[in-house]
């Protein structure tokens, strides 16, 4: 089976007794190799399109509207069935400064970096992606603030113990978090962002490298 001049796969024809080779039917055989390695090209071809559409190209997490999209089904999911859902707000730390003195490849550098700490911190069934800029996202079900604000800090914890390579020496970077959660009917988008989004301010405002759940005051 061929992909243009690559060799992609291989198929076997195993002849009933006393049939033997004619070149009508091995012409038909690559034939139907040839068409068998145009599906696969095609497939290859929707699934890279997929992932454009729907993840981030520089840290290959989900982009911020496939994002929102799954927080608004979880949210939709905890309410009818009354479970836990639970959001993280995360925004890196003095991050222009990263770009202003090494450059926006080291930026890039330190949000794949980062990226790295994240995806290893949550669950296979959690959902993480970019929300823009140097801000992350990850939405935990059936979880509560407890554990939400566990995953928080393993996650502030590991990215204070990331150094990335930037030509003869490194860089660290920390992370702020705000961690929110909702129960059954309050599972709303829009407030949860809010309250996480509050307790990111107030981790920024307490000196940066924290990661704070949500209290009573925060909004909404």
């Amino acid at each position: 089976i061929t992909r243009g001049n690559q060799t992609c796969g291989f198929f076997t024809v195993l002849p009933d007794a006393g049939w033997g080779e004619d070149e009508p039917r091995m012409q038909t055989f690559f034939v139907v190799g040839d068409l068998l390695g145009v599906v696969m090209h095609n497939f290859d071809l929707l699934e890279q399109l997929e992932m454009r559409a729907t993840h981030d190209g520089l840290t290959s997490v989900l982009n911020r509207q496939t994002l929102m999209d799954r927080l608004e089904a979880e949210c939709q999911r905890t309410r009818r069935y009354e479970l836990q859902v639970s959001v993280l707000v995360m925004d890196l730390d003095h991050f222009k400064k990263v770009n202003d003195t090494f450059g926006h490849q080291a930026g890039d550098s330190v949000l794949r970096a980062f990226t790295r700490v994240l995806t290893q911190a949550v669950r296979d069934v959690d959902i993480v992606g970019r929300a823009g800029g140097e801000e992350f996202v990850a939405i935990l079900p059936q979880t509560g603030l407890h554990g939400a604000s566990q995953v928080a800090e393993r996650i502030r914890s590991g990215t204070s113990e990331l150094r990335i390579p930037v030509g003869r020496s490194s860089i660290g970077v920390t992370v702020s978090i705000g961690v929110a959660s909702a129960i059954g009917e309050d599972a709303q988008v829009t407030a949860l962002i809010a309250k996480a989004d509050a307790a990111l301010y107030r981790a920024k405002r307490a000196g940066r490298n924290r990661a704070l759940a949500a209290e009573a005051g925060d909004a909404p």
